[in-house]
């Protein structure tokens, strides 16, 4: 047209104008219908390389789609599995802000979901322990704690950490688990109480009768054995007791500085004094004078039961080694003795109640089967833990572990009178150390 009419220049030039807008109102359509959440069918069919974009970004559109529902439908299907979790479960951001909870947690706590998103955990679980495991951040181990607006109920937190610093809180509901234990050990403990009147009748008319033998070699016989199984119910109450009184939540419990080479001391002169002790060469390696801060009767428990053990089960003339060595993880009390040894097999047994190796060899050296598990418990109320290495042929190692928070400067240490008497003998009540007194208690 510009060439008819002799303005080709200007005719190129309206002709290009119209071309190039043509072209953008076609690339406006293209990238409206491309806007995120915009609804409508596809444009007109537009010519050309548009047309080819057009083709791509729906494939892509209609791929996305499908991933999407897959991903919503994923996600529905886990917020399900959550929300259909017994325990409570709640998602904290790296903050310590709730993100999310179940179904468990709201009943558990009585949260709002619009109220408690947002809230800090602290809030909602005010309890001072809980905050020190979750400052930490050592969660290899769960922890039990009071529900904060219940005293009388128990909760066990288990805590997972994953990306982004974000954690998954999971809460479990300990109230029954714990009254079913504490019936347990009231049973225990009434039990052992309500059986030691009999029993020490028994054993007193036992011991009258043991002063005036009878001529007759088979009733001698018959009144030995009687004072003997006498003897191993009576270790068994103690050790009953004991227990009882280890497991038993005690608010006041007080710990304060122990000298603890002061009370090893002790202990292998009492070991001195066993019955069964034959010629035993007790080797001690101390480092120097070391505090703790700990209960002292629980601390003679402990130590007494592994050392006093070590001298009933192994062959008379052989070395045990008590050794107490300080590092910068904390302090060991380590027993060792050239013993017969554990098969592997036991040692992940050996604390539990009643577990015997070898009953004859338990029952020739009057063992209840229960000095182990009083070891366990006892340095569980210190904050410490027990560690058994043995080997069939190569004796025994019994290590107590001891943080190294527990330590206190040996000048805090008030060593107790030599005639001090601890919580728990050991396994003999025929030992210097047999009675039994209540733990200290803060005033």
């Amino acid at each position: 047209m510009g060439a008819i009419l002799g303005e080709a220049l200007t005719g190129a030039l309206a002709g290009f104008a119209l071309y190039a807008g043509f072209k953008l109102w076609q690339t406006w359509r293209l990238s409206r219908w491309l806007e995120p959440g915009k609804k409508g069918g596809l444009p007109a069919a537009l010519p050309g390389i548009f047309g080819r974009f057009i083709e791509q970004a729906e494939k892509q559109k209609r791929t996305h789609k499908r991933g999407t529902k897959k991903l919503k439908a994923a996600l529905r299907r886990q917020r399900e599995l959550m929300e259909g979790v017994r325990d409570a479960v709640i998602l904290v951001d790296p903050q310590g802000g709730i993100q999310w909870f179940n179904r468990a947690a709201r009943r558990l706590f009585d949260l709002k979901p619009k109220r408690a998103r947002g809230t800090p955990v602290a809030q909602l679980l005010p309890d001072l322990e809980f905050i020190a495991y979750l400052d930490k951040g050592q969660f290899a181990e769960p922890l039990a704690f009071a529900h904060p607006a219940s005293p009388d109920r128990w909760l066990e937190a288990r805590v997972t950490e994953y990306q982004n610093a974000e954690r998954i809180i999971l809460l479990r509901d300990l109230t029954r688990l714990r009254r079913l234990e504490n019936s347990r050990r009231d049973f225990v403990a009434n039990l052992s109480h309500e059986l030691r009147t009999p029993l020490t009748v028994l054993r007193g008319y036992l011991e009258t009768l043991r002063l005036h033998r009878q001529s007759d070699p088979a009733l001698r016989d018959a009144f030995d054995q009687m004072e003997v199984q006498s003897i191993r119910m009576a270790r068994l109450l103690q050790d009953l007791t004991t227990l009882a009184q280890l497991e038993s939540p005690e608010p006041a419990r007080c710990l304060q500085p122990v000298e603890v080479t002061g009370l090893l001391r002790r202990i292998v002169a009492d070991a001195r004094q066993l019955n069964e002790y034959r010629d035993h060469r007790l080797e001690t390696q101390f480092a120097g004078p070391v505090c703790l801060h700990a209960i002292e009767s629980e601390l003679y428990s402990a130590f007494s039961n592994l050392i006093f053990n070590a001298v009933r089960h192994t062959p008379g003339g052989t070395a045990i080694q008590i050794r107490c060595d300080r590092s910068k993880a904390g302090l060991r009390v380590r027993v060792e003795d050239a013993g017969p040894g554990i098969a592997a097999k036991h040692l992940p047994r050996l604390t539990e109640r009643f577990y015997r190796v070898d009953d004859s060899r338990s029952s020739a050296t009057g063992g209840t089967g229960l000095g182990l598990a009083i070891v366990k418990h006892a340095m569980a109320g210190q904050r410490g833990r027990l560690q058994i290495k043995s080997q069939l042929g190569a004796g025994s190692t019994f290590s107590c572990l001891f943080p190294a928070e527990q330590i206190v400067e040996a000048d805090c240490c008030v060593l107790p009178p030599a005639d001090a008497k601890p919580l728990v003998g050991p396994d003999s009540v025929d030992s210097p150390a047999s009675q039994s007194e209540p733990s200290p208690a803060c005033n």
